[in-house]
Order: structure tokens, then sequence, then C-alpha cells
């Protein structure tokens, strides 16, 4: 069983990674940064191994690897693991450019690595709910949606600079933000026949990547879709609403429960999520943010369990790589 993990990158997902991975049974965890104060500050609050350079990955002898950095150097890591048969779980997007993702799939074939795309959202409590109600077709078929995920990019990471993050910047891979609801609704409802997309920069944020991004997706076997992404409202925004045959189903965040509205009793119906979320504190310089832990538990989990079984099957990566191929010319044109 995998019991020594190295996680690359510090920041908030990275930290997540590190107290799932900590969890784990005699788990020995390493941690690299570039960021020295990153690495410093989370060796402070666990117990942990600091490699200061990727020339001491090696000597800790990983058996997975948690790519936790900006998508622009997601490439590099991944490269690593695959050089050296070391397992994976790699944030989305995969990454922030096309050239390298047959290779990359044909040496984790090669390699038969485990590797694990996050895809967070469709472990959500909110999606599972609506993916159960898909496959059970008590409802019957569901014809068209709208999916919309807003918040001000300052307020993302409102402990640091905007400008330091990557969805600020091209160069670090940023602009590609879309792909996280992309893949969950993609998880569900199969290949798109045709998407649409505009994107453009709106504010006076100092980015060059778009800061509206709105998608029209015609699911071959499912709904038309809207997906609408920005990095301009406030409050935050994640909400979605699905047009079925017989009903409408709805979900704002934060709310504990999905709405569902049946037009016989010209009345909204309530069914209750259990997603453990009061197990949780809030995400770092936020308030009432709880809700969001649990699906990046069950994301990580999901990798443990394949670790745990040897599940070389490469979907996931595939899964990835399709959507990135379908997202990429979208958001950026």
């Amino acid at each position: 069983m995998a019991s020594r993990f190295l996680v690359v990158g510090c920041g908030s997902m990275g930290r997540r990674r590190i107290r799932h991975a900590i969890a784990r049974p005699n788990a020995r965890v390493a941690v690299h940064d570039r960021r020295a104060d990153r690495m410093d500050e989370v060796c402070r609050q666990h117990q942990l191994s600091r490699l200061a350079s990727v020339g001491e990955f090696a000597a800790f002898a990983p058996d997975a690897l948690f790519i936790c950095v900006p998508p622009a150097d997601h490439e590099s890591y991944i490269d690593w693991a695959i050089g050296r048969g070391v397992h994976f779980m790699v944030e989305e997007p995969v990454s922030h450019r096309l050239d390298a993702l047959d290779r990359m799939l044909a040496g984790v074939r090669e390699k038969r690595i485990v590797a694990h795309v996050s895809n967070s959202h469709a472990f959500a409590a909110d999606v599972q709910m609506l993916a159960a109600i898909v496959r059970s077709g008590e409802f019957g078929r569901a014809l068209t949606g709208i999916v919309e995920r807003g918040e001000w990019l300052p307020d993302w990471h409102s402990y640091e600079p905007y400008t330091d993050y990557y969805p600020s910047r091209r160069a670090m891979g940023g602009g590609l933000d879309a792909i996280c609801d992309y893949a969950w609704l993609s998880a569900l409802f199969g290949q798109p026949r045709a998407a649409k997309s505009l994107a453009s920069k709106r504010s006076t944020l100092d980015i060059d990547t778009p800061d509206v991004v709105q998608i029209a997706v015609d699911f071959a076997d499912g709904p038309q879709v809207m997906l609408h992404e920005d990095m301009l409202q406030r409050p935050y925004a994640g909400q979605w609403k699905f047009v079925f045959e017989k009903v409408v189903v709805a979900y704002q965040a934060p709310e504990p429960a999905i709405r569902i509205w049946r037009h016989e009793a010209r009345a909204w119906e309530s069914r209750t999520l259990s997603d453990g979320r009061e197990r949780h504190g809030s995400m770092q310089g936020k308030t009432g943010f709880n809700f969001v832990e649990p699906m990046y538990e069950a994301d990580s989990e999901a990798f443990f369990d394949r670790l745990a079984r040897g599940d070389t099957a490469s979907a996931s990566l595939e899964d990835a790589i399709a959507n990135l191929r379908t997202i990429h010319p979208l958001c950026y044109g």
C-alpha cells in the first residue's frame, strides 16, 4: 500500500492534499515548493520532509505524487513521475497546452501508472445527487441547463495579491478554469457534438486572461447547456439548473439541499445533501466556505482507492485530455 507521498506545491490546493495524505495509515509526506516560505509554513504545521529541489525527489522515493502547482508547471512534474514510474494525481487542467498530451498518455500506459486527474466538482454532493437523478431516469431526460460559477478574482485568495495567482496570467496556465465545471458535465453527459464560446476581458483587473467565459455546449447524448464562468461578481455564485422532461432541478451554493419543481403541485420540493461539511473549517481567508471541502476530500479518496487496488486504467487521463482539447480553444481562441 502506498505510504510515501510527495506534494508539489504548498498553496491552498497543496495544503488540502497534504491534510489528506497525512491522514493515511503510516504515511510519510514530503513537500516541495519554489517558495521557501510556503514550505517552511507547512513544515511547521505538520511533521513533513522538506525537499528543496527536484534533485531531492528520488532520494525520498515517493510512492505517489500530488501535483498542485500552476497548470503551466504540470507537465514537468508529470514527466518526472512518468520517467520514474511514480503514480500521480494532478489538478485540472492537466496542462495549459495541447502539444504533449499524446506523449503523456502513452507514457502513463507504458509504465502502468495510476494517473488520477482531479475532477473535484464531480464529487460535490449536489453534483452526485444530480448524477443519481440522471441515472435513475425518474424525471425523464435532461433537456437543457444553465451552470454558473463566478467570483471576484481578488477574493479567490484574499490573503495574497491576485496577480501572483495563476488565473491572472496565461504564462502560468490561467484562463482555463471553465474546465473544472465542464469536466463534471462531460462525466455526466458524455462528449459534445458542438460547443461554442465567447471569452473576453471586461474588467480593469491587471490580468491577460479572460475574466468572463460563456460556453454553449450541445451534448450528443444529453442536454444543451450554457456554462457561465466569470472572475467579476460579488458575492460568490455557484449554481445550476436543469430542465428535465418532468421537472426542473436546481441548486445554489452553499445551500444544503437541491430543489425540485413539481409542476402538478406548483411547489418546490427539497432533497437534503449529506456531505459532512460540518466536519470541516472554511477555506483560508473566507467565511462559510466549508461546503467545498468534502468534494476535495472525496477526490483524494478516489486516488487513494485506486492506489490501493493498483488501478492503472487510463480513463481519468483520457477524459482530462478530451476535456482540455474541447476547452482550450474555447477559452484561448
